[in-house]
């Protein structure tokens, strides 16, 4: 039971650890202008277009 307790304990320091590096790399990547995510699909010309066609 103890080492089922000492792995679970190892996990989640590691999962802290991992957590707080991503933290990190965000707020490097956002001083240096990145904002991270999906780009847009469509522009706002073909978004207007868009709507206009519907």
């Amino acid at each position: 039971m103890l080492i089922f307790y000492l792995f679970g304990a190892q996990a989640e320091f590691e999962r802290n650890l991992t957590r707080a590096r991503t933290q990190v790399g965000i707020q490097a990547a956002r001083a240096r202008g990145r904002k991270g995510g999906r780009p847009k699909a469509l522009n706002k010309d073909e978004q207007a277009l868009a709507v206009q066609l519907l």
